[in-house]
């Protein structure tokens, strides 16, 4: 995720950080943000109660993600880690569009579809945008370095794979 942000040109540093979802990737990102973002906040808005375990349970501020219109104003950048927006439910955003202005950055890490309800609102609205895809594409060349550790894949020809993949 933080090589996907850099590589989009987005740096977390200072940055006033929302996290939407408390899922496995929410967890994982949670840590990465707060560890090697450098973030100067990070706000968790979680959609199902129970899946608050671990760190993120004894995290303050955890709000409900019905919560983030009163907050939106508080942060930089808006990183969706729900499902909200994943095929087949295309239509759904995380965050009303009427809430997203140009002075944020939204981070969807949802790949399927490319181009999420939530990023097209953000594109619109003057926000810059990150898709989910980059993060595929850097987890895989990670995976791939794990399995066969005398070889490491370009991004560019994993990007090849998952696109001829997804045509199959």
């Amino acid at each position: 995720a933080l090589r996907n942000l850099k590589e989009n040109g987005v740096s977390l540093e200072g940055k006033r950080v929302a996290l939407l979802g408390s899922g496995g990737a929410a967890k994982a990102l949670f840590h990465a943000f707060l560890n090697e973002g450098k973030v100067a906040s990070l706000s968790v808005f979680y959609g199902k109660k129970e899946e608050l375990v671990g760190v993120l349970e004894n995290y303050s501020p955890a709000l409900t993600l019905s919560e983030i219109e009163n907050h939106i104003n508080e942060f930089d950048v808006i990183c969706n880690a729900t499902p909200l927006g994943m095929h087949p439910n295309i239509e759904k955003s995380a965050v009303p569009k009427e809430l997203l202005n140009p002075n944020l950055t939204v981070f969807d890490i949802v790949y399927n579809p490319l181009e999420t309800q939530l990023l097209r609102d953000a594109k619109t609205a003057g926000c810059k945008t990150v898709s989910g895809i980059g993060m595929l594409i850097y987890q895989a060349v990670e995976s791939f370095k794990l399995w066969f550790p005398n070889s490491e894949p370009s991004p560019a020809v994993i990007a090849n794979l998952i696109r001829d993949l997804g045509n199959n």
